[in-house]
């Protein structure tokens, strides 16, 4: 089968102000799909070649071009066409989609909003429904409507697996947390909500979704760190095996200053955790560690589970963070150093060196400072680049000692 050709296009469109008329349709042209159009606000007619163009994708590639570069009433008029000239449903909602994208960026809230409504009704995919869902009740919240946002938001936060093994457990967590922002906005509505979750709980003591919004409560929009950590323990009994609970916890325990309950937690998580996963644990452990004057076995902690032979990137940067937070600058400047050798990009191995830099700076040890920056200046001396940014560094290590006069740059 022959592909289909282009389109072709002669010339680019010409773009248009609002102050220029442009051509209007031909006679049997459709005109350009009506939207909202809020007062003071006149979108520009489109050019004829445009209107004559029936090709949905290229309208709404046109369009993404005009947004990049923030031209949105001429990106809004290319998606009204494209949505007229749509052949497909799957392309219109393609199509509605982007437009109220646009018209959210212009705050035109109503508009985007009627045209969230209608491509999160026709969406099949969970996981794009749930997005529009969250976009939608962002939406709610701009315009006031705290009740439409609130019965929007608990459906999502009640979200049953989706077919096809899809994980949508972050929409759930991201709807509590919203739906926390849609309560407190209201007046009295987030002292009802823990009434009604009490109140669950005297029915079914092990009714989780109640502890769990109790638990959201009480960390951020009323914060009680007691009444936190009672229903998150409560919900880690419930639910022993999830380890993002017991992270939630380990955190309430910390504020609490319950460090040994907290390492406990730390320790449980870290237990056959993917590296990765145990590289981040073990970061928030060493440091709530060396933040409770227990230094040494916050380090020897962080060593066991991040200062190995195979640590990825990540993790190294994470330890390097790690060291500078608990006042070992030499140990995270060969972690620096480290990642510098491994570095496959010029300009990442560079980034790595200039911190190297920076920290001896900082210390005030201004001779290694400069002696690093001046290596980096001749080990990059075709890179005009990291160049810049090195003679940036040295104008900036002698403006610290007040000696920018005698300062020699290399050109």
């Amino acid at each position: 089968m022959t592909p289909p050709k282009p389109p072709k296009h002669p010339r680019p469109p010409r773009l248009l102000t609002p102050q220029q008329p442009g051509p209007g349709p031909e006679p049997g042209q459709p005109a350009p799909v009506p939207g909202p159009k809020p007062e003071g606000r006149q979108v520009p007619p489109l050019p004829e070649d445009v209107l004559n163009e029936t090709n949905s994708h290229y309208l709404m590639d046109l369009a993404d071009i005009h947004q990049r570069y923030n031209a949105l009433e001429r990106a809004e008029a290319l998606l009204k066409r494209a949505v007229e000239g749509a052949k497909t449903e799957q392309d219109k909602s393609q199509a509605f989609s982007k437009l109220a994208g646009v018209l959210e960026r212009m705050q035109d809230w109503k508009g985007s909003m009627e045209l969230y409504e209608k491509v999160m009704a026709a969406e099949a995919d969970p996981a794009q429904k749930a997005n529009y869902g969250m976009r939608l009740a962002n939406l709610y919240q701009k315009l006031e409507e705290h009740e439409k946002a609130e019965k929007l938001l608990v459906e999502l936060s009640e979200l049953k697996p989706a077919e096809g093994g899809q994980n949508l457990e972050w929409v759930k967590r991201m709807a509590e947390d919203r739906l926390l922002t849609v309560w407190q906005k209201q007046p009295g509505r987030l002292e009802t909500v823990i009434k009604e979750c009490d109140e669950r709980l005297a029915k079914d003591p092990k009714d989780a979704a109640a502890l769990d919004r109790l638990s959201r409560i009480y960390t951020s929009a009323q914060r009680d760190n007691v009444k936190a950590a009672e229903a998150l323990e409560k919900l880690v009994a419930l639910q022993p095996e999830d380890k993002e609970l017991k992270d939630r916890l380990a955190a309430v325990y910390q504020a609490n200053q319950q460090i040994d309950k907290a390492l406990e937690l730390y320790k449980q998580m870290l237990a056959g955790a993917d590296p990765q996963v145990a590289s981040r644990y073990a970061y928030k452990a060493g440091l709530m560690l060396a933040r409770a004057d227990r230094k040494d076995e916050g380090v020897a902690l962080v060593k066991e589970h991040m200062d190995t032979k195979d640590a990825n990137t990540a993790t190294l940067t994470m330890l390097s963070s790690f060291y500078m937070q608990a006042q070992m600058p030499e140990e995270a400047e060969s972690i620096y150093l480290k990642l510098a050798e491994q570095a496959k990009a010029p300009a990442q191995r560079a980034d790595y060196l200039l911190r190297v830099a920076d920290m001896a700076k900082q210390a005030k040890n201004y001779d290694k400072a400069e002696q690093q920056l001046r290596a980096i200046l001749e080990q990059f001396k075709e890179d005009k680049g990291v160049k810049a940014r090195a003679n940036r560094a040295l104008i900036q290590l002698y403006e610290q000692q007040g000696k920018v006069g005698e300062l020699n740059l290399e050109k």
